[in-house]
């Protein structure tokens, strides 16, 4: 598959979910969804799940979480948008769960922030100084 073709793919796994629903009067989920694609070759896709009380999950963690429910510990491109189909960033809470599942290689992640044209950035762009212990 061409590196636009990855792309593309992965942008009609994550604009298929993300969907908003309103699941009950303090959850709701799928304004945001993120794809993931791993070293192994394969895509995963999660959603953000939204709670009044701060127990949601950014839909970037979700992919992650998918991924490592499989069995498998690293990605190499990741990309994340809104159900306008507008690409977002990662957040700081997801940058730094990445940084902590991949320390050595987090930095190279390709994170693609627009398609027309298309545009990627590396992980390390977004967070240059990750937390250490």
């Amino acid at each position: 598959m061409k590196e636009n073709e990855i792309w593309e793919e992965m942008k009609k796994k994550a604009f298929a979910a993300a969907k908003e629903v309103t699941i009950s009067p303090y959850l709701e989920a799928g304004t945001v969804a993120a794809t993931l694609l791993s070293e192994k070759g394969n895509f995963y896709v999660g959603i953000c799940i939204d709670s009044l009380c701060n127990l949601g999950v950014c839909a970037e963690r979700n992919a992650i979480f998918q991924m490592i429910t499989n069995h498998e510990y690293t990605f190499t491109k990741l990309l994340v948008l809104n159900e306008k189909g507008e690409y977002l960033s990662p957040c700081g809470a997801c940058l730094e769960l990445i940084h902590q599942l991949m320390p050595v290689n987090y930095g190279e992640i390709e994170i693609l922030t627009s398609d027309n044209p298309y545009e990627i950035h590396y992980l390390k762009e977004f967070l240059p100084y990750p937390w250490e212990k």
